[in-house]
């Protein structure tokens, strides 16, 4: 498991409501197909939970949730098929279509952090606007 999302990417809000985690997962029987892989992991999450109630961890669209009744946070952890790659390629569910797209999340918060970091102030700037704003999605181009 890899810390992802805007906690990982240094673009988290002050107020963390969610954390993204992307999930590794290989294996002969491991589902291709993806309500099957949700509710697989959703099954594996349940046994790593195990005191957690079963509408703690929910399956999503593309995701599955671990909610955290203490603290309120939520815990979105997303699957990505993995076939060995040493790069840590693997194919991970897109929001668009369902289909699987090509990702590789250590190369991925590399090259935010690289631009965080030539471009500090400016980068800021622009990942906080959108998000009060409502435009996130337009700055994860």
């Amino acid at each position: 498991m890899l810390l992802a999302g805007s906690l990982a990417k240094g673009t988290a809000l002050r107020s963390l409501n969610d954390i993204d985690v992307a999930c590794y997962i290989s294996g002969a029987d491991a589902p291709g197909d993806v309500p099957k892989l949700l509710n697989y992991l959703a099954e594996r999450l349940r046994k790593a939970f195990a005191n957690f109630s079963p509408e703690q961890v929910k399956p999503n669209t593309y995701s599955v949730t671990v909610s955290f009744k203490g603290s309120g946070l939520d815990v979105d952890v997303v699957p990505i098929l993995y076939n060995g790659d040493p790069d840590w390629y693997g194919n991970l569910v897109s929001q668009d279509n369902g289909s699987f797209l090509a990702t590789c999340i250590p190369r991925h918060l590399e090259f935010i952090k690289k631009r965080k970091q030539a471009h500090e102030t400016d980068f800021a700037q622009n990942r906080t606007a959108h998000k009060v704003l409502g435009t996130e999605s337009e700055a994860r181009a």
